[in-house]
């Protein structure tokens, strides 16, 4: 850890370990006698404008607040018999049920938070002032920053240092800013920790950090760095994803119904956390048999609006690190501004094999200029495996793709299938063909005629949307028929044989 001397600054924010006095009671030993007392009596103060909340959010089945201000407590006072209770009250299945936080208690903790971080910035700032070392007040002023206090003489030091407040990362160089997030960082803001959704995730997941990126809430984990990245990789895929076929998405006024409405994208570096995390999120619905993250790259829950991507793809090791995520970035885009008046739905027949195959497109995304980037055809991996099934003789007919819907395609059964991709053989294993098909279709309709085709397809897609069953595409693209199957045939046969 680098030594700092400007006053007023963060380290990095680490969440607490539960039951354990976390990294500013580890300081207190070799902190200044006067540093020790502050620190104890501002713990003190935390307990007690805490616990209130614990309760409200216990009574009122909050849960995931609950648990949140429970963690926080027993770093102030890991004797607290509440928070005892309730960190080992829900398993973490369980903590995705309850009820959401209600105005009435989400003003009772805002007032707590404000309370309590003034608190630690003062705190901080008479130590200073008589003479404390910067080194002895950072667990102050990080938690500070970390409950929303935004005061100016905090933030300027901080600036002052070359360093930006980034939520659960912490203090981070602004270069790191400038190298990773760049033209994308406007679009990006970082999430207090206390946030409901972001929870869910945070509670099944002790190294998740939360930024809202565009229309979506974006869950990373690792350093900062890698994760601002991944970022900046999905506010270009929605820039791009705008430009291209536009938006109809209305801006909600209400930032409480904004939240609730936001999806969460949460990027995990491998197969195995995605199932740990994604398990105790899924929620068993009959109305829409979402498959389950077992065995699964990605996973999404359309009713709790979760979507969980690994790096890579758990069998298919030559596939780019961050195509999937890039798709389901470009996926969660397409309900936000394609379908959002037509309620978002993309499980209907048409729509689901559209929506699938706009996911698959971006598969092949690549980041380029100030913010956006371009589709690599050659990097779309889906539509090698739709020419080798169409070449084998395994793949639908293309008017049956069109009438598949997310439930039957959910029972498609999963297959090897031996491709050419990236001037090399390659095996592309447990592949769902009909998913293919999807993407090379969607490439052809919104690749063929550039900025009109892209728009063209966008409202084929919405009236698709609209009348759960999707139009003749020969009349929709006045051609005769048969022609537009053609140009999908076309777009295979560019695509590299094995």
């Amino acid at each position: 850890m680098r030594r700092r001397t400007v006053a007023f600054l963060s380290v990095l924010l680490v969440a607490p370990v539960i039951g354990t006095p976390g990294r500013l009671g580890a300081r207190l030993a070799a902190a200044d006698p006067d540093v020790k007392g502050a620190t104890e009596a501002i713990h003190a103060l935390e307990a007690k404008t805490l616990l209130p909340v614990l309760r409200a959010a216990v009574k009122g089945d909050h849960r995931r607040q609950a648990w949140w201000v429970a963690t926080r407590l027993l770093v102030a006072n890991p004797s607290c018999d509440e928070a005892s209770a309730a960190v080992r009250t829900w398993r973490p299945d369980q903590l995705q049920d309850g009820e959401a936080p209600t105005k009435q208690f989400l003003a009772l903790r805002d007032a707590a938070l404000k309370k309590v971080g003034g608190e630690y910035a003062q705190s901080a700032r008479k130590l200073q002032a008589a003479g404390a070392k910067a080194l002895d007040t950072w667990g102050l002023v990080e938690r500070a920053l970390a409950y929303g206090n935004r005061d100016a003489d905090a933030l300027a030091s901080i600036d002052a240092a070359g360093e930006a407040w980034c939520g659960a990362w912490g203090t981070v160089k602004k270069t790191v800013l400038e190298e990773t997030l760049g033209a994308a960082a406007p679009s990006v803001g970082f999430l207090p920790e206390w946030d409901d959704a972001f929870l869910r995730v945070r509670c099944v997941w002790p190294e998740a950090k939360g930024a809202r990126v565009g229309c979506l809430r974006v869950v990373a984990g690792g350093p900062a760095p890698e994760a601002f990245a991944r970022l900046a990789l999905v506010a270009a895929v929605e820039a791009h994803f705008v430009a291209t076929f536009g938006t109809v998405a209305k801006e909600e006024k209400d930032p409480e119904r904004a939240a609730d409405q936001m999806t969460t994208l949460v990027a995990v570096p491998d197969a195995a956390t995605l199932e740990a995390v994604a398990k105790p999120l899924a929620e068993p619905n009959p109305r829409l048999p979402t498959p389950g993250p077992e065995k699964a790259s990605r996973w999404y829950d359309p009713w709790r609006r979760i979507a969980v991507v690994m790096k890579g793809h758990r069998d298919n090791a030559w596939v780019p690190p961050d195509a999937l995520l890039a798709g389901m970035a470009a996926y969660l885009d397409l309900r936000h501004h394609v379908l959002a008046p037509m309620g978002a739905r993309t499980w209907d027949a048409g729509t689901w094999a559209l929506a699938d195959g706009v996911s698959g497109l971006y598969e092949g995304f690549v980041p380029k200029g100030a913010l956006g980037g371009e589709w690599d055809l050659a990097k779309v991996w889906r539509v090698a495996v739709a020419r080798a099934a169409r070449d084998r003789g395994s793949a639908m007919p293309w008017d049956a793709v069109l009438e598949m819907n997310g439930t039957k395609a959910a029972d498609e059964p999963k297959v090897d299938v031996p491709i050419a991709w990236a001037g090399a053989p390659q095996d592309a294993k447990q592949v769902t063909i009909v998913t293919a098909q999807a993407t090379a279709l969607v490439t052809t309709l919104a690749t063929r005629d550039g900025a009109k085709g892209a728009r063209k397809f966008a409202a084929y897609l919405q009236e698709t949307a609209k009348r759960g069953a999707a139009p003749d595409l020969d009349k929709a693209d006045g051609v005769k028929a048969g022609t537009v199957f053609r140009w999908i045939d076309a777009v295979l046969d560019a695509a590299p044989a094995r």
